[in-house]
C-alpha cells in the first residue's frame, strides 16, 4: 500500500508459482477495485504495442474502406479513471513485466508516469487523455536470481518501481497455507494422517527439487493443482497423484530416492499387470482409471503399448480427467505425437495438430484478421445460378449444356462471359416463360455485379484451430512448441486453474471462459463464449529447457523416457507386428 500511496509501481518478485498473481489481487480486492476495473495483461517477448494500447480495425461499409480504433487494456483503464481522482476505483497488473520488449518498455514507462504526475497523456497513435485519475499499478517477476529479470529493465523504470520480494515461507506457513488449500477438497484429505502424510511429501519434494529446479523448486502451485487433481480424480490412490505432482521439478534419478523417503506405494510398479480395455463405455486401465468415452463405438483395441508408453497414457488419462494442459516432453521419437494421436482415436475426440515451427507466430495459434469473400452473398448467387439453370432446362435452351459446365464451379468471369455472349436471346422473347426467364437473368447479372470489386469482400477474423476447439469440444495439440516457445506465452490464462482466453483483435472481443456465470455479464464491447467441457490441451517439446518455468508449473508434466534396452525395442516390434499381415 505504501508503494500505491507514493505513485510507484509495486514489483512482486518471486519464482512461479509463489503466489505473486494471487496477492496482487487479494490487494484489489481489498481496495474493493471490483473485476471491471481490473485489467491484467500478461507480457510475453511476441506481446506488441496493439496488445496492450489499441488496435485498429479496418472494415467495409459498401465500396468504403474505413478503420475503426479499439482501445486495449492501458488506455481503457485510463478512460475510466477519470472518476478515480480521491480514492482508487482502477487497478493493473502487468504479469512477467520482464518478458516485455525495450520499446513496449519505453512507452509503458511514459504511460506510467502520466498516471503518477496524473498528467495529460499522449496515446502511441497521437490521441490525447486527460483528467487521469488515480490507478493501482502492480507487476510481477520472476526471481532476479533465477532469471536476471532486473537487468531487462532500464534505470528509469528501476527507479519508479518499489520492489517486494517474496521470501520463502517458513513451515508453519507451509502447513497454514496447505491446509487452507487442501480443506476446499474432498473429504479424501480430511484425515490428519493423510494430510499430514501430504505435508510431509510436499516438504520432501520441495527439498529434493530444489537441488535441481532453475524455478527453486516445488511451490503452492503444486498443492493447489493436486487439490484440483483429488477433486476430479476420485478413483485415484492418493499415493499415486502425490507421486505424480510433486515429482515434477525432480530428475529421473532421484524419483526412486523421493519415493523411498515418502513410502508412496507406486502404481508403475505393477504397470505390466494393467490391462488397456473398452468397457461400459470408458477407457480403461483396469479399475485404476477410467475415462469416459467421446464417442462410444465397440471395437477392439489393436495398438499395443510398452511399458514406458502405458505410464505415460495412464498418466495423460488423469490429466484428462483432471481438465488440466498437459506438457509432453521427450527427445525426438520417443513417441509424444503417437500416444496423443492413438488416445485420441480410442476415446473418440477429433484431434487437432498446430505444428510449430520457427515462422510460428501468434496468430497461427489464435487466427488473423483476412479479407475474404461475402459468403452470404455467394450463397445467393448459387441459388439464383441453380434456379436460372432449371428454367433454361424446362425451356430446352440449345446451350444449357455449355453453361451447365461453365457454372459448376462458380467461375464468375466464365458465368459473366456466357451472359453477355447470350443476352441478346435471352432478352428478345416475350412469352410469360421468357419474360421469367429474362427476370432470372437479371438476378444474377446484379448478384454478380454486387460481388464485383470492393463490394465483394469483408473483414473477417479467422479462428484457428485452437479457437474452433474451445468452442467444439474437440482435442488440440501444439507441437513442438520447442520451435517458437515465446509464442506460447500468450496462452498463459489458457493454462490458469480457472482457464480464459481474450482475443483482442476481433471485434467484439472475444472472452473464451469456462465459468457458466459470467456468460450472462456480457459488457457491450465483449462477446463472451464457454470453453466446451470436452476440450483439452495438449502441448509437446523434444527440448523442454527452452520452455519458461511459469508455462511448465501450470501443466501437468509428463516426460516420456526413451528406449534403454534392447528388449524395450524387441517389446516395441512384437506388439505392432502382432495385427499385422507377417504375424
Amino acid at each position: 500500500f505504501v508503494a500505491l500511496i507514493s505513485n510507484t509501481i509495486l514489483v512482486l518478485e518471486g519464482p512461479p508459482g509463489r503466489g505473486k498473481t494471487a496477492i496482487s489481487k487479494a490487494i484489489y480486492n481489498y481496495l474493493n477495485i471490483v473485476d471491471e476495473n481490473l485489467k491484467r495483461i500478461n507480457f510475453s517477448p511476441s506481446t506488441i504495442l496493439e496488445d496492450v494500447f489499441s488496435r485498429t480495425i479496418p472494415k467495409i461499409d459498401g465500396e468504403k474502406v474505413s478503420t475503426e480504433k479499439k482501445e486495449q487494456g492501458l488506455l481503457s483503464i485510463l478512460k475510466k479513471s477519470e472518476n478515480s481522482t480521491k480514492y482508487y476505483n482502477q487497478g493493473l497488473i502487468l504479469d512477467e513485466i520482464n518478458l516485455a520488449s525495450d520499446i513496449l518498455l519505453e512507452y509503458l514507462y511514459s504511460y506510467l508516469n502520466s498516471i503518477f504526475n496524473q498528467e495529460d497523456y499522449i496515446s502511441p497513435d497521437g490521441d490525447k487523455y486527460e483528467n487521469i485519475g488515480n490507478i493501482g499499478v502492480i507487476a510481477t517477476m520472476n526471481d532476479a536470481k533465477l532469471s536476471n529479470s532486473r537487468t531487462s529493465l532500464s534505470i528509469s523504470f528501476l527507479n519508479r518501481c518499489h520492489f517486494l520480494k517474496l521470501p520463502d515461507y517458513s513451515i508453519n506457513e507451509i502447513e497454514l497455507l496447505a491446509e487452507e488449500i487442501i480443506r476446499k477438497s474432498n473429504n479424501r484429505l480430511s484425515n490428519g494422517d493423510t494430510f499430514l502424510r501430504v505435508i510431509k511429501c510436499f516438504k520432501i519434494s520441495q527439498e529434493i527439487s530444489k537441488k535441481y529446479s532453475e524455478t527453486g523448486g516445488n511451490t503452492f502451485r503444486e498443492i493447489l493443482k493436486l487439490g484440483q487433481f483429488i477433486d476430479k480424480c476420485d478413483e485415484i490412490p492418493i499415493d499415486y497423484l502425490l507421486e505424480l505432482i510433486f515429482s515434477r521439478n525432480i530428475p529421473a534419478s532421484e524419483i526412486e530416492k523421493f519415493k523411498s523417503e515418502t513410502g508412496l506405494n507406486s502404481i508403475s510398479n505393477s504397470l505390466n499387470e494393467l490391462k488397456l480395455k473398452i468397457e461400459n463405455k470408458h477407457l480403461c486401465f483396469d479399475n485404476f482409471v477410467k475415462y469416459k468415452l467421446i464417442n462410444p463405438e465397440n471395437y477392439e483395441i489393436k495398438t499395443q503399448f510398452t511399458i514406458p508408453q502405458k505410464d505415460a497414457l495412464m498418466k495423460i488419462m488423469i490429466g484428462l480427467l483432471a481438465e488440466r494442459p498437459i506438457l509432453l516432453s521427450g527427445d525426438i521419437g520417443t513417441g509424444k505425437t503417437f500416444i496423443v494421436e492413438q488416445l485420441a482415436n480410442l476415446i473418440g475426440a477429433k484431434l487437432k495438430i498446430i505444428q510449430f515451427n520457427s515462422e510460428t507466430t501468434s496468430l497461427d495459434i489464435i487466427g488473423k484478421l483476412e479479407l475474404t469473400i461475402d459468403n452470404k452473398k455467394i450463397d445467393e448467387l448459387k441459388k439464383s445460378i441453380k434456379l436460372f439453370r432449371d428454367k433454361l432446362i424446362a425451356k430446352k435452351y440449345p446451350k444449357i449444356t455449355e453453361f451447365i459446365v461453365e457454372s459448376e464451379f462458380l467461375d464468375i468471369s466464365k458465368i459473366q462471359n456466357f451472359l453477355n455472349k447470350e443476352e441478346v436471346n435471352f432478352l428478345n422473347g416475350k412469352e410469360k416463360e421468357d419474360l421469367d426467364l429474362q427476370f432470372e437473368y437479371n438476378q444474377i447479372k446484379e448478384k454478380i455485379n454486387k460481388l464485383s470489386g470492393i463490394k465483394k469482400t469483408h473483414f473477417n477474423f479467422n479462428l484457428s484451430a485452437l479457437i474452433k476447439a474451445m468452442e467444439n469440444g474437440e482435442w488440440i495439440l501444439l507441437d513442438d512448441i520447442n520451435f517458437a516457445p515465446q509464442e506460447i506465452e500468450g496462452l498463459m490464462p489458457l493454462l490458469e486453474e480457472e482457464p480464459t482466453l481474450t482475443i483482442y483483435e476481433n471485434d467484439p472481443v472475444l472472452f473464451f471462459t469456462k465459468d457458466k456465470t459470467k456468460i450472462k455479464n456480457n459488457e457491450a464491447d465483449f462477446e463472451i463464449h464457454q470453453i466446451h467441457p470436452d476440450f483439452r490441451l495438449f502441448i509437446s517439446t523434444s527440448k523442454d529447457t527452452n520452455i519458461s518455468s511459469a508455462i511448465k508449473s501450470r501443466c501437468l508434466c509428463i516426460q516420456i523416457q526413451p528406449f534403454k534396452e534392447a528388449k524395450d525395442y524387441a517389446e516395441l516390434i512384437a506388439n505392432n507386428l502382432k495385427y499385422s499381415d507377417i504375424a
